[in-house]
């Protein structure tokens, strides 16, 4: 079973857009990305667009609640992380990214069958809670490939995370869950995670720590 993830949003594509010209005015060389606090979704999307264009690995704590699309209104597409970015017609893989939910609350709603879509190499979110709606998982790790390589490889990490998710609408020949794998090398470690949801956790051509699963 594989899940393929919607093109990445519009909004990302207009934030990096107006990235592109803010980092073509900026002197040579690499800007620090190593902590970013932001307040909405459209500067999370900077940041991971920020550490991608100067190769450096970004932790993005949130300052307040932030949303992606709405519960009466959600966004179309799942909101990506992928392995790279094209930014000014240039290439740059996207750094290893953690999202630091610092006590607060990310919501999540699309009409997608994810929320979260995850392919660079290294991911952690961390330390405050999740609430999510789509049509089919929460988050999806990884591309669709039926030979995946190293350059495949997802190495996710869910810490002290309370996540509440529904699934909406799933289309019948689906089989909703919070987590989805899409290739063998995915590997999710969850530690201190609890759920609240009607569906499964995981379901995975990966690795998923179930110790910490339930």
């Amino acid at each position: 079973m594989t899940q393929k993830l919607s093109k990445t949003s519009t909004v990302l594509l207009a934030v990096l857009a107006v990235l592109c010209l803010a980092l073509a005015m900026l002197p040579m060389g690499k800007v620090n990305a190593a902590t970013q606090e932001v307040s909405d979704i459209n500067g999370l999307i900077n940041a991971v667009g920020t550490a991608a264009a100067t190769s450096t690995p970004a932790e993005i704590k949130l300052t307040q609640d932030v949303s992606y699309g709405a519960k009466d209104t959600p966004a179309n597409t799942a909101l990506e992380i992928p392995a790279q970015m094209v930014i000014g017609g240039q290439t740059y893989p996207v750094p290893e990214i953690t999202i630091d939910l610092n006590g607060h609350t990310l919501y999540m709603y699309t009409n997608s069958n994810g929320c979260f879509g995850i392919s660079n190499s290294r991911f952690t979110i961390k330390n405050g809670k999740i609430v999510a709606q789509s049509t089919t998982h929460m988050a999806i790790f990884g591309v669709v490939t039926p030979t995946p390589t190293e350059a495949d490889a997802v190495n996710v990490t869910v810490q002290n995370v309370e996540i509440t998710y529904t699934a909406k609408d799933t289309p019948k020949d689906k089989t909703p869950s919070v987590l989805f794998a899409n290739n063998g090398k995915v590997s999710v470690s969850l530690k201190g995670v609890s759920y609240k949801t009607d569906v499964d956790i995981a379901g995975t051509g990966g690795t998923i720590d179930y110790d910490s699963v339930f």
